[in-house]
This record gives C-alpha cells, sequence and structure tokens, in this order.
C-alpha cells in the first residue's frame, strides 16, 4: 500500500500511478491557495474562520485528467499533473484566439472550458476549499467577515451579507427546473440531470472488469473496484468499524 505523507492527508491507495497523480494534486493545490493568500493580503481581508484541520484534503480524484478536445493529437492522453493538463487545455484555446480577433469571446471559451476540466482558480489558504474564481474566494470569506446580513431575500427572508450573494440566491426561487418523473424542482439543470440518473433511471454504463458489477458513474466505478483492491481499512481497536480513507477513521 501506498500512504501520502502531505502533512494531515493520509491518503492511502494501492497503485502507485495513482499515488503519484494524488501527489501532484497536493503541489497544484497549494499553488492555488498561495494565490488565495496573496488575493486575502491585497484585499486587507482577516482570513476565513473555519476549522484549518483540513485544509491539505481534497476531493476524490476520480476522473482522470484526460484530454477530450475534438482534434487534440494527444486527445485520451492521461496526464498525470493537473498543471500541464490545464496548461495543455490552455493552449487549445490559445490557437483559437489566432483565429478569431475578439477577446470577449476568447475569454468566454475558457470560462466555459473550465466547466469541463473544473480547473479551479483560487484556494482558501486556512480551510483548503477551492473556487473556480477569486470573486468566489472573496464571497467564502466575506460570508464569514460581514457581522450586518443587510439583504434579505423576500420570498424565505433569508439575509445575506452582499447584495450580489442575494441575487444569486433568488434564482433558486426564479429559474427552477422540475423533474417530470417526481415534481421535484432543483435549482440548476446540472442537479436535476443528477437526480434523473440516480432517481429515476436504470442506466448503468460503466462495467466493472473484474466482476459483471455496473455504475451510473466513473466516480461510483471507482469507488466500487477498491473493493477488488481491499481498500478498506479496519478499526486496529477491534470495534468492527470500517471505511475507505484515513482521515474518515480518524474523525471516527
Amino acid at each position: 500500500m501506498f500512504v501520502c505523507l502531505w502533512d494531515d492527508c493520509g491518503y492511502e491507495c494501492y497503485l502507485s500511478s495513482e499515488m503519484v497523480r494524488h501527489i501532484n494534486y497536493h503541489s497544484f493545490h497549494s499553488k492555488i491557495k498561495s494565490h488565495g493568500l496573496n488575493l486575502i493580503k491585497s484585499q486587507g481581508l482577516k482570513g476565513c474562520l473555519l476549522d484549518p484541520s483540513q485544509r491539505n484534503l481534497f476531493h476524490d480524484l476520480a476522473e482522470p485528467f484526460k484530454c477530450v478536445w475534438g482534434d487534440c493529437i494527444e486527445r485520451e492522453t492521461d496526464f498525470d499533473h493537473p498543471q500541464e493538463y490545464y496548461w495543455h487545455v490552455a493552449r487549445l484555446v490559445n490557437k483559437i484566439k489566432e483565429k478569431i480577433k475578439n477577446n470577449q469571446y476568447n475569454k468566454s471559451v475558457k470560462e466555459h472550458l473550465r466547466s469541463h476540466t473544473q480547473e479551479k482558480l483560487a484556494g482558501c489558504p486556512t480551510c483548503g476549499c477551492v473556487f473556480a474564481n477569486r470573486v468566489k474566494l472573496l464571497d467564502h470569506l466575506k460570508r464569514q467577515q460581514c457581522g450586518n446580513n443587510e439583504f434579505t431575500c423576500t420570498h424565505c427572508n433569508k439575509s445575506f451579507a452582499l447584495e450580489r450573494l442575494l441575487r444569486d440566491h433568488m434564482r433558486s426561487h426564479i429559474n427552477r427546473y422540475e423533474c417530470k418523473e417526481c415534481g421535484v424542482t432543483w435549482p440548476t439543470p446540472s442537479s436535476l440531470q443528477n437526480h434523473i440518473k440516480y432517481r429515476h433511471s436504470q442506466d448503468r454504463d460503466y462495467s466493472c472488469d473484474i466482476c459483471e458489477h455496473k455504475a451510473k458513474s466513473a466516480a461510483d466505478l471507482k469507488q466500487h473496484l477498491r473493493i477488488h483492491q481491499g481498500d478498506v481499512l479496519t478499526c486496529m481497536e477491534g470495534c468492527g468499524f470500517s471505511c475507505k480513507s484515513n482521515p474518515v477513521m480518524k474523525g471516527n
């Protein structure tokens, strides 16, 4: 078994390639947290007030860093380092710039591609949360530091520290996406699609190569594969508790 020695992490896996990818993401995570620290200092903010014990923990990297750009010569190539992957996608966008002299359009293309790559541009140096842009990081901090929530929703009376946060919240009342199967409403199309996938659809397109199990997503399949890899931790005190990650074991 390979164990990550990054401070306060403790991630474990049986594949060396997966551990390399995991540690490379630590370096990228540290980079964007440094960007976040510089932003906090430049704006004169007090910083995050949340528990710092999970500052070096991040989401499970279920999806590979893989380019799926239509005519890319490196299409379907797996990248070991997230930064190299994001630079690769940025170079593809630069090729578009050479053909289309429209800065606003190119900016929109970059922002759209981040919805596919899930690239994050800023991180909180205290709690480790990552954000798609600097504005979202500032919102994360100002939610904690603004004592007076002056902006109140007229629909549910929930209050917010910033008018922009109130506007974002109001959209959840206005732009509702209803499930035709059960009538439940969701704030975004993606959340509605996720609901349909797990509640109403029987499609399982991700097959296990070892057994007959089929999963509904790549992340679910990866969780299933850990059963075959024996990637399950059991409490050494004999209480019978078991889990799949060292941080969860420590927390329980």
